[in-house]
């Protein structure tokens, strides 16, 4: 049932019918169900369908279910959560609303002006369950908690008589479901279910994809960037929206299977190539960014990259990336680039859709991937200094040599509570980093020592080399006008600073007594520990939907990317897959999870966005 979509003809879509009554004992019951208005951007339906506005479908629907008699009335409702309390406020006779597009988990039902609100999850994690009466009063509520055999009851469970846990190893298969799925995973089972390479690594697939670069990002990215070769199309960038990674879960190390790369990237998005300027390139990063101010979900970047890197800032006013190479080498505005990216992304970008197309490869993103990932055998992707969040950026750093040491001396950012002096680095262009030995905190400069010969040999491997001081530091809750406590983003539990480093200042750095008389600094050998990397989220697992193992749960979407792109490959020419591209020798520092210091909301992602 969907009341809001209706096809060129303004009838309901085939299929469909906008709204229904059912009888339940001597009651009559109309239910009617709603869609997202972004339907034609979630979809590859026919851009003609006409989507209606929420409350006007609702009002709408609420009033011919009246006229035909419906005691109550019930929304079916696949919108996003907030939708429900502008519809229970704007539309009258509407007694519940079930169901949702944000997957969250109430511990009951709310009541918004004589509207019942209930959502219980979803991906098969709950069922729920309302009893009303004749007068669409709520009588009574129950939610079961689907639970696989090792996982443990939310705490609602203990608090609330109406919530239970159900185990789904004692819930007995559904025949009609069972067969079902035996047919779909079939053929699945025996190409899907075997080893297709092993990763000597973790493998963070997780929705980290939003917030950070992750080692899957650099890895998939890279290989979507070998798309060229099919059309014999250099391909300058890759690109991946952070939505489009699906499974929320990490791999490895170990084997990885092919059910397991589908998991990830279900959605059959063929890999697209356009040809754009650099000041397209830029405007495209910008746009993609995800700034604050969002209380649950932070500023993001909102996309994984190959060929490229770029420091991104996500703050009001100050939404920009700096310092963008394209293959090592300074992005230039006039210059043309060939970037690889997904249809669907390419058609919601106001600045690649409107870029030449170059190379429509035919490759889903899912399948080629795999493919190419099948014919490394064996891959460890680290992350690469590709994104690079700063949140404040201060004056050129300060640059004196005591022995052998080069000690870089910074201001202490404004916006600063307490500096991590664990976290400093010094990046270059081609993303080659080096820890600092030390660092200390004086008043209102910090003094960060690298040993010298090591940072010396790092700002010498390539001319201009763009050398940026970053590091971490909690931030000053009073200094950044948020009704929240920040940071909230993903992969974050502390802010970032950058300071330029002039590389002559390295190379010529006076004698640190120099500087000390010049700045007022003291020279004293500051207190230190080793650096960290660019920090991530260890956000939870979430690979498992009860019921069903992941080859069962590819019977959906992926199971059908799968099963076309090679049945259609099948009737080509084979071509032989070529390795993807060529890992880079792993930094200091690369740790790719870390347990959060500040505890996560619940929240679920829409489907690609």
């Amino acid at each position: 049932m969907v009341a809001n979509l209706l096809d060129d003809a303004g009838e309901p879509v085939p299929g469909t019918e906008r709204w229904r009554t059912v009888e339940a004992g001597e009651l009559t019951v109309g239910l009617f169900g709603l869609v997202s208005t972004n339907f034609h951007s979630l979809t590859d339906y026919p851009a003609d369908w006409q989507v209606l506005e929420y409350v006007e479908a609702s009002r709408e629907a609420v009033d011919a279910l009246r006229e035909d008699g419906a005691d109550v009335v019930v929304l079916a409702s696949h919108v996003s959560s907030g939708i429900h309390y502008t519809l229970a406020e704007s539309v009258e006779g509407l007694d519940a609303i079930v169901g949702s597009h944000s997957g969250i988990v109430f511990d009951e039902p709310d009541h918004v002006d004589g509207t019942i609100i209930s959502e219980f999850g979803d991906e098969f994690d709950h069922v729920g369950a309302i009893t009303l009466d004749a007068a669409g009063e709520l009588v009574d509520w129950q939610r079961t908690d689907l639970l696989t055999p090792d996982s443990d009851p939310a705490p609602a469970v203990a608090e609330y008589d109406r919530i239970s846990v159900r185990y789904t190893d004692d819930i007995a298969a559904d025949d009609t479901l069972a067969a079902i799925t035996d047919e779909w995973t079939a053929e699945l089972e025996a190409e899907l279910g075997r080893p297709a390479f092993e990763s000597e690594v973790e493998l963070n697939a997780t929705y980290d994809s939003y917030a950070i670069e992750t080692n899957w990002g650099n890895l998939m990215t890279d290989a979507m960037r070998t798309v060229g070769e099919i059309g014999d199309v250099e391909v300058d960038i890759a690109a991946q929206n952070g939505g489009g990674i699906r499974s929320d879960s990490t791999y490895g190390p170990g084997e990885i299977t092919g059910a397991d790369v589908m998991n990830i990237l279900p959605f059959p998005n063929e890999i697209v190539v356009v040809e754009a300027t650099g000041a397209q390139v830029r405007e495209y990063l910008e746009s993609a960014i995800r700034p604050h101010p969002d209380a649950e979900f932070g500023a993001q970047p909102a996309i994984q990259v190959s060929g490229i890197s770029y420091e991104w800032s996500g703050h009001p006013d100050a939404v920009r990336v700096d310092n963008v190479f394209v293959g090592d080498e300074p992005i230039d505005d006039e210059e043309t680039y060939r970037l690889a990216h997904n249809d669907y992304s390419i058609e919601n970008s106001a600045v690649l859709s409107e870029a030449d197309v170059v190379l429509e490869s035919g490759q889903f993103q899912g399948p080629y991937v795999l493919d190419r990932l099948e014919a490394t055998e064996t891959v460890a992707p680290e992350r690469e200094n590709r994104l690079l969040r700063v949140d404040e950026a201060v004056d050129d750093a300060a640059v004196a040599r005591d022995a052998g040491e080069l000690r870089l001396t910074i201001e202490v950012p404004d916006g600063a509570a307490e500096l991590a002096t664990d976290s400093f680095r010094v990046v270059i262009r081609t993303g080659d980093e080096l820890a600092a030995a030390s660092a200390a905190v004086d008043g209102d400069t910090a003094t960060v020592a690298f040993d010298a010969n090591a940072l010396t040999e790092l700002l010498e491997r390539v001319d201009d080399p763009v050398p940026r001081l970053f590091g971490a530091y909690e931030p000053d809750q009073d200094a950044w006008e948020y009704e929240f406590a920040v940071p909230t983003s993903d992969g974050y539990d502390r802010f970032r600073l950058k300071a330029p480093v002039n590389v002559s200042d390295v190379l010529d750095a006076p004698p640190a007594d120099a500087v000390a008389d010049s700045d007022g600094g003291d020279g004293t050998d500051p207190d230190g520990a080793t650096a960290e990397s660019d920090g991530t989220n260890d956000g939870e697992d979430a690979d498992g939907v009860p019921g069903f193992g992941p080859l069962a749960a590819l019977a959906g979407g992926s199971a059908g990317t799968y099963l076309y792109a090679h049945r259609r490959e099948a009737d080509a020419t084979e071509t032989d897959a070529a390795a993807a591209a060529d890992r880079n020798e792993p930094t200091t520092n690369e740790s790719e999870r870390r347990t959060p210091t500040r505890p996560q909301p619940s929240r679920s992602r829409q489907r690609q966005e």
